[in-house]
């Protein structure tokens, strides 16, 4: 079975949206809306998890019935999530392991960020069968600006950017091997700072298909307009 976990249970303090973000109105409905039809409406996918805050419980059951009343026929569940992000995917994937019991390790799983609205059911597909060869993958886009390590307020190091990635979501991985990272992840002192990270610190694989430029997560007023703008071109 295919799933996807919505991570969707952060504030929003950057963005100056303390209520948490993913609920955020756009054209009349919240911006998880937009994250979840994605996947919901994508043919390989056949459960949704979505991991919310406690305080909005009541904004995701109202959305859940907003898709039973579209005539959605997938299941939707929710849980709640933690304070940090990892904690909050940790829960989530409980969840599954829950829901689907000894299907479970050979599952395949997408975790994906309930604040990044635009991601294509092509992309989707595209990391679905990167974890069918290898087992874990992730999306990622070439850095386009010069990176430079500093410390101190000095720059310590120029990295080679024809190297260097920037990280996106969906990522996904089997049932089995999420599990047995996480299960490894509470034996360090680690704050992981993506799902990948976690897999790849218990010795696993990892590989990369081309994300897009258009998947962009909702984090400044700035990425806010340009979303609201795209949504408006694919809606």
């Amino acid at each position: 079975m295919i799933v996807a976990v919505i991570a969707a249970s952060g504030y929003g303090k950057r963005l100056g949206y303390p209520q948490g973000k993913q609920f955020l109105a756009i054209a009349g409905k919240p911006l998880l809306y937009y994250s979840l039809k994605r996947f919901i409406s994508h043919p390989e996918v056949e459960m949704v998890v979505v991991v919310v805050n406690k305080k909005n419980k009541e904004e995701i059951e109202a959305l859940i019935d907003m898709f039973v009343n579209e005539g959605c026929r997938k299941p939707i569940h929710y849980c709640f999530g933690a304070h940090e992000r990892y904690r909050s995917v940790y829960n989530g994937i409980l969840k599954v392991k829950s829901l689907l019991k000894a299907s479970f390790e050979s599952s395949l799983i997408l975790i994906h960020d309930g604040a990044r609205p635009l991601v294509s059911h092509e992309l989707i597909s595209a990391v679905i069968d990167g974890v069918r060869k290898s087992g874990a993958c992730i999306c990622a886009v070439p850095v386009a600006d010069t990176i430079k390590e500093v410390v101190g307020g000095k720059v310590l190091s120029t990295p080679d950017r024809s190297r260097l990635y920037a990280a996106q979501t969906p990522q996904g991985f089997t049932g089995e091997i999420i599990w047995e990272s996480f299960l490894k992840l509470k034996e360090d002192d680690f704050l992981p700072t993506d799902d990948s990270s976690i897999v790849e610190r218990a010795g696993f694989e990892v590989s990369v298909v081309p994300g897009s430029f258009e998947n962009i997560k909702l984090t400044t007023k700035e990425d806010l307009i340009l979303i609201k703008e795209m949504l408006s071109r694919w809606e």
